[in-house]
């Protein structure tokens, strides 16, 4: 027996994203793009407004970022002690390492101590990774401009930049 009445196919389903942040990477993208001098970003926001533009469901923002120890810079450290509690508690996976400091000769023969970040790019890499594996999400969305961490997401050597 057949039936006149179309299929019906629902609709695709859509698309889940989580949003990784490199927040000492996006600090710098936003201070050289707005002249930002203070890390007044929202990490939320920021993720909500690209996927609307999309089509897609935000379901996670996870923020990684180094923070200077209180005997290097109390200012700083107390300032993302606070910023990342408010995060944590606006359910924002945070994720936070000590920052290292190498020793640098200036021409003129002053010392200083210039901050890195180690291990957050390696942490983000794993946590994407680990999470596509899980299949959490359909979408990564990667606030970064780490060139290591773009291969990791896309397989090329080559990555984009919004």
């Amino acid at each position: 027996m057949s039936s006149s009445a179309p299929l019906k196919v629902p609709p695709p389903a859509t698309p889940y994203a989580v949003a990784f942040v490199d927040g000492q990477n996006l600090y710098r993208c936003a201070l050289t793009a707005f002249e930002h001098t203070y890390p007044n970003y929202d990490c939320r926001a920021l993720a909500s407004a690209i996927c609307k533009m999309h089509g897609w469901t935000l379901t996670q923002v996870r923020f990684y970022t180094g923070v200077p120890t209180k005997e290097r810079d109390l200012k700083w450290h107390e300032f993302w002690a606070r910023k990342t509690m408010r995060m944590s508690r606006a359910k924002i996976h945070v994720e936070t390492r000590p920052l290292a400091y190498t020793q640098e000769l200036l021409e003129d023969g002053r010392t200083v101590y210039i901050p890195r970040e180690k291990g957050i790019d390696v942490k983000i890499a794993i946590d994407v990774l680990r999470l596509a594996y899980a299949k959490a999400f359909d979408v990564a969305l990667l606030f970064s401009q780490d060139q290591d961490l773009g291969k990791v997401c896309t397989g090329r050597s080559e990555c984009s930049r919004w």
